[in-house]
């Protein structure tokens, strides 16, 4: 028999354990986290997010020969990490209609806060591409069906026309 244990970065498996017949064979499998366990994990994986910058001896952020903070790493809020932190094997499963109501509103929610993370990076010429790809393939409504008034085409228009002012 498999048993799945705790995993790492708060993972929503409890120890309790539950019977399925699969393929005629009899497995234990993990329990899922509750609501609230979810929500805890996904505001720690959201506080694991961010930049870390070098810090120097006393204690303030170093700063390099330009003037500015020393960045040891970046760690954007992903999908696939949210799905990882929530204890799901993949982001399709995560993102799968299967979910309770209280589960998939709980993975939209967190869901929102890694949209408005990639939503803020389009208006940077540096991460404009990026952050359009992540929006495309993990938002249904950024996706470009070919309709003139999709919001990718959109935003397009609007980054074509904010571009042409800064020019001026």
């Amino acid at each position: 028999m498999l048993l799945l244990g705790k995993r790492a970065c708060g993972s929503p498996f409890k120890k309790e354990t539950l019977r399925l017949t699969l393929f005629g064979k009899k497995r234990k499998l993990v329990k899922r986290m509750t609501v609230e366990e979810m929500e805890k994990a996904a505001d720690r994986y959201f506080a694991s997010c961010g930049d870390e910058y070098l810090i120097d001896e006393n204690g303030e952020t170093a700063i390099d020969k330009n003037g500015k903070p020393v960045l040891l790493r970046t760690k954007p809020p992903t999908a696939s990490g949210l799905a990882l932190a929530l204890g799901f094997r993949s982001r399709r499963e995560m993102l799968s209609p299967s979910l309770d109501r209280r589960r998939r509103e709980t993975v939209e929610r967190a869901m929102t806060r890694i949209g408005e993370f990639a939503e803020e990076r389009l208006l940077c010429k540096d991460t404009y591409s990026g952050a359009k790809f992540m929006l495309m393939n993990n938002f249904a409504d950024w996706s470009e069906d070919g309709d003139s008034n999709s919001a990718v085409r959109r935003l397009d228009e609007i980054l074509v026309e904010v571009r042409k002012n800064l020019k001026n």
